[in-house]
């Protein structure tokens, strides 16, 4: 089973993409959860979930305002960086997201299996070392923690604005099938591969 997450909209995002592909997809993947962008409620919210569905594979989304592509994340960094107008109860800059964790978690999905199916049908998406300090990370970074105890693998993807939202952008109906790809190659049921 895959779990599948997306964001809310927040600060002047008045429609987050990533909860639009989350709520396209919900039938085909079954559990699904929509986080609020708070450094607080947003991990909780992730482990409830994973402790709900036990999932195998955990695949969150989040927007990522100036990227062109869909961008496969291969790393969560130990450092959580709130000092930006958001949602109500968000500050701080430059604190850990965990003070007793270890500088960096690597994603455990099949990286190169999601971009050859990316490439293979034309998909803008790459892969990205930075899935920067904000609320992206410090889920990712809880998400791959959490996976080691209750045994799933982990991803993050990035998606940009879709089209009246701003530049870069891409179409709706691409970033769903992008993301369809990359479930499908957590599955195994596109292509197989390895990190």
């Amino acid at each position: 089973m895959v779990l599948l997450t997306g964001f809310e909209p927040f600060g002047l995002h008045r429609v987050n993409p990533s909860e639009l592909i989350v709520e396209q997809l919900a039938v085909e993947v079954g559990a699904t959860a929509i986080l609020p962008v708070s450094p607080l409620q947003a991990p909780a919210m992730l482990e409830t979930a994973i402790q709900l569905h036990r999932p195998d594979v955990v695949l969150s989304l989040g927007l990522a305002v100036g990227r062109a592509t869909l961008g496969l994340e291969t790393v969560a960094v130990n450092i959580l960086n709130c000092d930006i107008h958001s949602n109500p109860g968000l500050e701080g800059e430059d604190r850990p997201v965990l003070a007793s964790g270890p500088p960096a978690y690597f994603a455990t999905v099949p990286l190169h299996a999601i971009v050859t199916a990316w490439q293979a049908t034309n998909v803008p998406g790459e892969l990205s070392d930075s899935a920067g300090v904000f609320i992206c990370n410090q889920v990712f970074y809880w998400s791959l923690r959490w996976g080691g105890s209750y045994g799933y693998r982990a991803g993050f993807i990035h998606v940009p604005y879709m089209p009246g939202q701003g530049e870069p952008n891409l179409p709706l109906s691409v970033m769903v099938d992008g993301v369809r790809l990359a479930l499908e190659a957590c599955s195994g049921t596109h292509a197989k591969g390895q990190r």
